[in-house]
């Protein structure tokens, strides 16, 4: 299970409730472990992420961790980092698909930095915006269309005194329980061998 922390090292709100037992039973610190992040400017670096366990049912439940808000589940590229992408890929839509993606993954102020994302990894992050697309649109009965006006709709959203991606993303994980942007492996449905 997975639930965000704040950039300041804050846990989300109302955080003191255990996401197991639904209730303040003191669940302990079990540990941590080391997840790959790459930020914005295209800089990797390894990000601990805590672990917990629930008191009252430590032997039928597994841990659950605390991720920065950030990082999405299952993935390594930090949202900031594939809005950036996205945008600019998709503002170059008169250019061909590989030179678009040349263009997208030049990380802008070091020509000689450049991301080893393949078109594979913007169609997977198109999948993802559209599927915080499809859940925002049902909560706000907004219809948004194009991934770039979804960008620029969440970086201008208001909430709890913060503009931006990271206040639309904790906006829905306040009256949902759930991830804007991917989805948490307590949500996650099992996959299917063919």
């Amino acid at each position: 299970m997975q639930i965000p922390k704040r950039k300041n090292g804050m846990l989300a709100k109302g955080f003191h409730i255990c996401k197991i037992c639904k209730e303040d039973c003191g669940f302990w610190s079990h540990g941590h472990y080391s997840r790959n992040k790459i930020d914005e400017q295209g800089d990797e670096s390894n990000e601990e992420i805590s672990r917990y366990l629930c008191r009252k049912h430590k032997d039928k439940y597994p841990t659950f961790s605390c991720l920065p808000e950030e990082l999405i589940p299952y993935r390594q590229y930090s949202l900031f980092l594939i809005f950036k992408l996205l945008m600019e890929y998709s503002c170059s839509e008169e250019l061909p698909k590989n030179k678009r993606l040349e263009k997208a993954v030049n990380i802008e102020g070091s020509p000689k930095k450049k991301l080893d994302i393949t078109q594979i990894h913007i169609y997977s992050f198109e999948r993802l915006i559209q599927g915080a697309i499809d859940k925002i649109s049902i909560i706000t009965k907004k219809t948004i269309c194009k991934i770039a006006e979804f960008i620029e709709y969440c970086n201008q959203f208001k909430y709890e005194e913060e503009i931006g991606v990271l206040a639309i993303s904790r906006y829905f994980f306040q009256i949902s329980e759930r991830f804007l942007f991917g989805v948490a492996s307590q949500h996650r449905k099992p996959s299917i061998l063919y």
